[in-house]
């Protein structure tokens, strides 16, 4: 957040007039009047501080809307059970403090307000009138310009803002689930066991590598598995298979580098996924060895004894022409989600709905995904299309020259095995989709997200672009927002039910989950005291996982239930407010055509990460 009182001259002359789209010259001479340029300066200060108290004013009323009765909980009950939980709040615990808090707030809001409001009846200095420009457009070009600049100088404190309204949205349900739990009454053992499932949950979560798992991207990366049902990697993978990964990625990555060669900025995470050998294309792999075995009988005119030396370079050839076509179909769908990103920020992605949009929605949008890669923070704001636009065609064109090099070292090694053929490339391109189906289905799934993110923002604008009042934006941002929890609430009670029966079939069984076996109870000597014990352990464990089932749909339900009728009310009032409002007060035939279509694309859109994460369920229970 910039602070344009410390600002140099100089840069703040240069930004003011960066936003500025005609006239700039003009405003660029009158900005040399010391009167003029202090009288902007200062006024840019008092917005500036205008807008970070009503950002913290509408984070304060969020607070006490939404924490109202956990902070009633929290305030009634004992230290000892928010320790033993590991609830951490990190907000006020009375309604008095959060009361407090707004009070203050709305003091230094009015203040701000009212030191705003004398500054902008300040007239313009006469010596600095243009005879261009009337006093009127003069006042206008200076408020459009420093909306624009303090509004741009804010993104991120409103993220942080925002972020914290999730953190916030994310502790009051950890706190409802807890006092749930103590509803229900629970024993001292039960207490026990759901200390330890969260200290285990705990040291799961902080083990976790955070370049395994980028940035948080809104709800989409929401874990679908519950905490007993954390599995730890097995041991499956034996040091000489790693050591056999390794040693083939050091010679393909040596066969695919020609000294000639530029090596292009290619993004880490995609660098890796190309780079790896999947354990399914290991020689220790059965159904691997299987296929190539299968294609080298059909490649065989002669079948070779298996122990020959020939048979296994054959092998160990066959093997490398298999990486090199599981690079390239890996490399594709990236190809297209980075296309996908350009059209998305060319404004050139073709709307897959029938339903026209007034006005035109070919407008430049940039996905989250690139901002977030480049930091958008740190760029140039000015420039910042051209930075994305490099970018995005850096990644393009590192794409196409790795799936080129790929391609000519299979086309060369292909022509130099006897018996090769394309059906003998389509048997292993068939196993290789086989295994590769999920992460293909993963990039498939965020070109679809790139879509709807694209089009919701783009009929955002379309209703800016009618120059709406303040009731009206207003307006649109609130069912926006309430349609978003209504569909997200609706759609995590669906995607809850659909987890509880995965959770509750055989193969996820109390004996199957990692609190099957304790090493305690194990260590027993005595095995009919062994057996006692480790019965009325698994009975516990068992009514617990009910008892929290029970109390996630309950939660759940009530929440659906809450937003639905916010929506419904929010809908009801748009209707039925129409006639009491005034001309211009009331929401055009365009808005509220612009308003429906904005929230079922939102619908679609939170429908459609809930549909990928099913998916990804269903895929995990068939391995």
């Amino acid at each position: 957040m910039s602070n344009y009182k410390t600002m140099s001259i100089e840069e703040f002359k240069c930004r003011f007039l960066q936003t500025i789209p005609n006239h700039r010259t003009i405003m660029a001479e009158l900005l040399e009047n010391p009167v003029m340029l202090d009288l902007v300066q200062n006024r840019a200060v008092l917005l500036s501080h205008f807008a970070a108290l009503k950002i913290e004013e509408d984070f304060w009323n969020y607070v006490a809307n939404a924490a109202m009765p956990t902070v009633r909980w929290l305030s009634q009950t004992s230290k000892d059970v928010t320790k033993r939980n590991f609830i951490n709040w990190d907000y006020p615990r009375t309604e008095r403090n959060i009361q407090h808090r707004q009070i203050i707030i709305s003091n230094k809001l009015k203040q701000a307000q009212t030191n705003l409001n004398v500054h902008l009846l300040e007239t313009l200095p006469s010596e600095i009138l243009h005879q261009e420009l009337s006093v009127h457009e003069l006042i206008n070009i200076i408020h459009d310009a420093l909306s624009i600049l303090v509004q741009k100088d804010f993104a991120n404190y409103l993220s942080y803002f925002e972020h914290k309204k999730t953190m916030l949205y994310l502790d009051i349900h950890e706190v409802y689930h807890v006092k749930c739990f103590y509803e229900c009454n629970p024993t001292e053992p039960q207490l026990t066991l759901l200390s330890s499932i969260i200290i285990m949950q705990t040291n799961t979560e902080t083990s976790w590598n955070p370049e395994e798992d980028e940035a948080l991207r809104d709800y989409e990366k929401i874990p679908i598995d519950l905490p007993w049902n954390q599995k730890h990697p097995t041991k499956s993978s034996t040091e000489s298979e790693l050591m056999e990964i390794e040693n083939l990625s050091q010679k393909m990555g040596q066969l695919s580098i020609t000294p000639t060669e530029k090596k292009e900025p290619l993004m880490k995470d995609m660098r890796v996924e190309i780079e790896k050998i999947p354990h399914y294309l290991t020689k220790r792999n059965k159904s691997f060895l299987e296929i190539i075995h299968q294609v080298l009988s059909k490649m065989e005119k002669t079948p070779t004894t298996n122990k020959s030396d020939e048979y296994n370079d054959r092998i160990d050839e066959l093997r490398r022409i298999t990486i090199l076509i599981y690079k390239i179909m890996v490399i594709q769908p990236y190809q297209v989600l980075w296309e996908t990103y350009l059209k998305s920020g060319m404004g050139q992605l073709v709307v897959p709905w029938k339903t026209q949009t007034p006005g035109s929605i070919n407008i430049r949008i940039w996905p989250k995904a690139i901002k977030t890669m480049l930091g958008s923070a740190n760029t140039d704001k000015a420039n910042e299309n051209d930075l994305y636009l490099k970018f995005v065609h850096q990644q393009l064109d590192a794409l196409d020259n790795q799936l080129k090099d790929c391609q000519r070292q299979l086309d060369t090694r292909a022509n130099n095995m006897t018996g090769y053929s394309l059906s003998i490339q389509k048997m292993i391109e068939l196993y290789i989709e086989k295994n590769l189906h999920f992460s293909r289905m993963e990039i498939e799934h965020k070109v679809e997200l790139v879509h709807y993110q694209y089009y919701i923002r783009a009929l955002k604008l379309a209703y800016l672009r009618l120059n709406p009042n303040k009731y009206q934006e207003r307006f649109m941002r609130e069912i926006c927002e309430i349609k978003h929890a209504q569909e997200t609430t609706q759609q995590e009670y669906d995607f809850l039910q659909k987890q509880i029966a995965y959770y509750s079939s055989p193969s996820q069984s109390f004996d199957a989950s990692l609190i099957g076996s304790s090493s305690i109870i194990d260590s027993v000597d005595d095995e009919y005291l062994r057996k006692e014990l480790f019965g009325k352990y698994k009975d516990i464990a068992e009514q617990y996982r009910t008892t929290l089932f029970n109390m996630y749909l309950k939660s759940a339900e009530e929440q659906r239930k809450e937003y639905k009728k916010k929506l419904d009310d929010c809908v009801q009032q748009m209707y039925s407010s129409q006639n009491a409002l005034n001309e211009n007060q009331r929401l055009t035939s365009i808005m509220v055509q612009l308003i429906t279509q904005r929230c079922d694309r939102i619908s679609e859109h939170i429908k459609c990460v809930y549909e990928f994460k099913a998916q990804s369920m269903a895929s995990k229970s068939s391995l």
